[in-house]
């Protein structure tokens, strides 16, 4: 299959490698799920797919289905890589031919639900911890576009956003309307990256047996760019001053 955000171009091949049926499905759990079950009993069938945004909404419709699925890095299949016209169409052929021919790379990894939580929460933390230092950059700008420098460091900073501070008083309203709303976004993301971080906290001590089971049943590690496994170091890297 390949998956697109609208629709889902599949293609199913026989044991002798010849097209059976193709077409597209909306690119949504209950028609995914449709899909498989008219294609073949469950087990029967096994489907494959490109590692993109959508792989787990994709994953659990399909294995829900009874289905097992396979999913790759693009980068790894070398029959559609190496492919100079590449149309969804092809993609799903040549994701087709690799599960037939049985010529396909290691697949990638898909974890569970507890580790998948886990990983969610720290893409969201990562992401207000951008915020965070944006918004710290931002006001240091306008401080010292406005000609009130503050000093280095954070606690300095957090001084010079202070309403009412002497340092900066006098500052037009423009100035201090943009220093308010940059302490504002500071506090929230700084507050939403401490509590992303202790919901981590939790979802690894629960994901961490999820994690030792599916190590267990035989799952191989895979290179490390492609795994969408639970990365190694999880810890927080940062502090919200």
């Amino acid at each position: 299959m390949d998956v697109p955000a609208k629709s889902t171009v599949w293609c199913l091949l026989d044991a002798q490698g010849e097209v059976v049926s193709e077409g597209r499905t909306p690119t949504t759990a209950p028609a995914l799920a449709a899909l498989v079950r008219e294609l073949g009993p469950a087990g029967e069938v096994l489907a494959g797919q490109e590692v993109g945004t959508l792989t787990y909404l994709v994953y659990d419709a399909v294995t829900a289905a009874g289905t097992p699925l396979l999913s790759f890095n693009a980068q790894q299949l070398r029959m559609i890589a190496a492919s100079r016209k590449k149309t969804d169409r092809r993609a799903a052929y040549w994701i087709a031919k690799a599960l037939q021919a049985g010529m396909y790379p290691q697949p990638v990894y898909v974890p569970t639900g507890a580790i998948r939580e886990l990983r969610a929460l720290l893409s969201q933390r990562r992401v207000l911890h951008t915020d965070y230092n944006r918004w710290r950059y931002r006001a240091r700008a306008y401080l010292r576009a406005g000609g009130y420098p503050a000093a280095p460091g954070a606690t300095a900073l957090r001084a010079a956003l202070t309403p009412g501070n002497a340092a900066t008083c006098g500052a037009p309203a423009s100035l201090t309307n943009a220093l308010a709303l940059c302490q504002r976004q500071e506090g929230g993301a700084a507050g939403g990256a401490r509590a992303d971080g202790r919901r981590a906290a939790g979802a690894h001590a629960n994901g961490g047996a999820d994690q030792a089971a599916d190590d267990g049943a035989g799952h191989r590690a895979t290179d490390g760019r492609h795994d969408l496994r639970l990365p190694r170091r999880c810890a927080p890297s940062w502090k919200a001053r």
